[in-house]
């Protein structure tokens, strides 16, 4: 998006420089306004979009503790909620029995798991 306001920006300096030429003070101007944005750019990336991409251990630590003093946070999580669907369909089967299990279901939409089922007696 800043690249856009970026290009949008230096675009219409073009039209102003074919129109009212180099030294006109509208198109100085819209070049220190694509300038101020990049600067802008730069300090947000540094300041939000770098930080936000990791979590650090003590940041981690002080969140389970801020949880930990409040029950109604930790009610409202599963504790499956991290299980794969075919496993809990398969009533918690692992391995090959859940692809036999899902054998059951037609070839066309689960084919893998078909075809796993069926080899599955065999590995």
């Amino acid at each position: 998006a800043m690249m856009g306001l970026v290009m949008g920006t230096l675009s219409l300096a073009a039209v102003a420089s074919a129109f009212l030429g180099f030294d006109s003070p509208e198109f100085i101007s819209l070049l220190v306004l694509a300038i101020l944005v990049l600067i802008a750019y730069s300090m947000l990336y540094r300041r939000y979009k770098k930080p936000s991409r990791f979590l650090s251990y003590k940041d981690a630590c002080m969140i389970d503790r801020k949880a930990e003093r409040k029950p109604e946070v930790l009610a409202g999580l599963k504790v499956d909620y991290y299980v794969d669907p075919i496993i809990k369909q398969a009533g918690g089967a692992s391995d090959w029995r859940v692809a036999k299990h899902l054998a059951g279901a037609s070839w066309r939409q689960n084919w893998g798991a078909w075809l796993l089922g069926r080899l599955g007696s065999d590995l």
